[in-house]
């Protein structure tokens, strides 16, 4: 809208100048019409925050994990590490602004042309609208439940459903402002794994949840909040979840892991160990409680054994069909026909994690380890020859020298040497991975040739969010912890086994016992660094030790330098114990959980599991062999030990209880049922 001024155009003499003033207000007006509807003039709601605003320009690590597209085109970033969100114009390729929304933002969803869902690890679900690009409120705050990581829209939009990874529940949020004045819960579905990604199904009144760690998809009837089935499947790291238009085919994109295939060279660069890709299933299976999900079902594979594919992401089906996803073990946005049989990989940033189609030809990618968004365009404007980077590298190169001089690590052979077949690319190094700690100074145009097809042009646009502080040591041993490069053939990184941090919940043979054919249960690292010594059979004093061994053991990508393995320890250090698996509730509960720490103080197992971190220095003959014939194995620690896969080095007992009842886990006698149910308590409180 232009404010027009009648009587000062009137007061012009002259006609020739009368006609300069109209002609300036309609280049205005014209310019008014291209730019962004935003929601300012709109009355404020009652009870609404201001969010704060802060600049882009002061450094901090904002780590971005989640995208949305506003509806007039511009991106949002959901920033993780600083609390904050980024708005970002991909037209100008700006950072319009920044707002502190605080706690530990996780996922994104677009409710509204310009209201965002927020979910909050801490927490929280948030709803956030964006007034202009100056200014953003918090229309409401609701807790949710410990964890919550992704949020989902069901039916229609009127109910929200947010996935609380360390309840184990799933929480139905509702919207609907003509049902309700506020949002509140008003269910709480259980689920008997962690939750992380979402897909509503509104075709079929149902809700797909996928594990967070392993291998599971539950199936929710969205009419009478029922768990309708819950399946496994060959996977882990499940991360992304779409379905084709016609809601027939579901694709996962995840890992699996052969439990007993060892990490020798050769399992390694063919995917014997561990392979990543997507799963194209039938959905109907999925949906029937009695149905078995592998039925008429399709591995898409991500890589092969020239260039592997480490930790799949985020994944979407575009309105064309096609699906992309994004690779974020090797820092690649991949592009897959109808069929699945045509393969397209590009670099982008450090770990992309999600990615949101702005129209048929652009899409956008978060870089979380980059501080970055990416710009993909597929039918890029030609280019004049003296357009494109000079001194360019394959990216291969490029990325394995800006990644060595940052983590440590040594160079890669192996799994660079063929990196490049399908594609050839030229950007410059700087364009490519920058120093994450400045900016970009160019975008790259790669040509890419998708099995055997014609060479086509995509341009790859970096966008910097703003300016990040110096590396620390910890930063340095993220970077590490999250890269499939330091593996031979960029099949799997540290996070393939330890998700997050913590674990998938398989079993895998590591050489780490000294030699193979004892697969082991793969440990949580939260709080790895209060709990020496380690391994299983406790030969690692330090946690660098243990940390080159696994590089060079388990992973035969050509190992970690001594500073690399610091760096990697120095981030492991950052990480947090689990939270206890079900926490106190009432007084009632209060005494069961005191009674229960009573119990096995008296039966002896402080003697092994002691103190705060619930383990011990020693290596004990614990009366269970494995297949090499080992009796004798450090204590895990017992902190969180409700969220685990199944007990014992071997996953031998499939429960908890089972421990004491089926094993009778070095007791001096049989307990009681009461007493079972004291013990029980007592350890998922810790």
């Amino acid at each position: 809208r232009v404010p027009l001024a009648p009587r000062s155009v009137m007061g012009v003499r002259s006609g020739a100048a009368q006609l300069t003033v109209f002609a300036t207000l309609l280049a205005v007006a014209a310019v008014s019409l291209r730019r962004p509807v935003w929601a300012a003039e709109q009355p404020l709601p009652a009870g609404a925050r201001p969010l704060p605003v802060v600049s882009p320009d002061e450094p901090r690590r904002r780590r971005p994990v989640a995208l949305a597209a506003l509806h007039n085109g511009h991106i949002v970033t959901a920033n993780s590490r600083s609390g904050t969100l980024s708005l970002v114009d991909p037209t100008s390729r700006a950072v319009l602004a920044e707002f502190h929304v605080g706690g530990t933002p996780a996922d994104l969803l677009r409710i509204t042309e310009n209201t965002l869902a927020v979910a909050d690890e801490q927490g929280w679900l948030r709803a956030i609208r964006i007034l202009d690009r100056n200014r953003a409120i918090e229309l409401w705050q609701l807790a949710v439940g410990r964890g919550a990581v992704t949020v989902e829209r069901i039916r229609g939009g009127r109910l929200l459903s947010v996935s609380c990874l360390w309840d184990r529940c799933v929480c139905i949020v509702d919207v609907d402002e003509d049902a309700r004045p506020t949002p509140a819960v008003v269910q709480r579905i259980a689920l008997p794994f962690e939750p992380r990604e979402q897909l509503g199904l509104p075709k079929h009144d149902a809700l797909l949840v996928a594990d967070a760690f392993a291998d599971h998809i539950a199936v929710i009837d969205t009419r009478d909040w029922s768990v309708r089935a819950v399946h496994r499947f060959p996977a882990h790291n499940i991360r992304g979840l779409a379905t084709d238009s016609r809601q027939q085919r579901l694709f996962v994109s995840a890992q699996i892991l052969n439990e007993i295939a060892p990490p020798r060279p050769s399992d390694i660069i063919w995917g014997v160990m561990i392979t990543n890709g997507i799963r194209s299933l039938r959905l109907k299976d999925i949906l029937d409680p009695q149905g078995e999900p592998t039925t008429d079902s399709r591995f898409i594979p991500l890589g092969d054994g020239a260039r592997g594919a480490g930790d799949p992401d985020a994944l979407i089906v575009d309105s064309t069909g096609r699906l992309a996803v994004v690779v974020a073990g090797i820092g690649e946005f991949a592009l897959l026909d109808h069929g699945g049989y045509k393969l397209q990989r590009v670099p982008v940033g450090r770990r992309p994690v999600d990615l949101v189609a702005l129209n048929e030809s652009r899409f956008a990618v978060a870089n979380e380890l980059s501080e970055s968004i990416s710009l993909i365009d597929l039918n890029p404007p030609p280019q004049r020859p003296n357009d494109r980077p000079e001194g360019g590298t394959s990216p291969a190169t490029a990325d394995t020298t800006a990644r060595d001089s940052d983590a440590g690590t040594s160079p890669n052979t192996a799994a660079t040497s063929d990196r490049s077949a399908d594609y050839a690319a030229r950007p410059s190094r700087s364009a490519y991975y920058g120093d994450n700690a400045g900016p970009y100074v160019a975008d790259s145009t790669y040509s890419v040739s998708p099995y055997g097809e014609p060479d086509t042009e995509v341009l790859v646009i970096p966008i910097p969010l703003g300016a990040t502080p110096p590396l620390t040591a910890a930063d340095r041993g993220e970077m590490t912890f999250f890269d499939a490069r330091l593996s031979r053939g960029n099949w799997f990184s540290c996070h393939s086994c330890h998700t997050d941090g913590h674990s998938n919940g398989h079993l895998a043979d590591t050489f780490g016992d000294g030699g193979e054919g004892a697969p082991k249960r793969i440990l949580s690292l939260r709080g790895v660094s209060q709990t020496p010594p380690w391994s299983w059979n406790g030969s690692k004093p330090t946690l660098v030790e243990q940390v080159r061994a696994s590089a060079a053991r388990t992973m035969q990508g050509g190992g970690l330098t001594p500073q690399g393995a610091s760096d990697v320890a120095a981030f492991l250090a950052t990480l947090k114990p689990l939270p206890p698996f079900r926490p106190a509730r009432d007084e009632h509960d209060r005494r069961t959980i005191s009674e229960g720490r009573r119990l096995f103080e008296s039966l002896g197992c402080v003697e092994c599991h002691r103190g705060e971190t619930h383990t011990s220095m020693g290596v004990y003959d614990v009366g269970l062999r494995d297949e090499r014939g080992n009796t004798r194995f450090n204590p895990p620690s017992l902190r969180g030990v409700g969220y685990r896969r199944g007990w014992f080095h071997d996953k031998r007992a499939r429960t908890l209880r089972a421990v004491f009842e089926e094993f009778e886990h070095q007791l001096p006698r049989r307990l009681t049922e009461s007493e079972i149910g004291a013990l029980l308590r007592y350890l998922e409180s810790l």
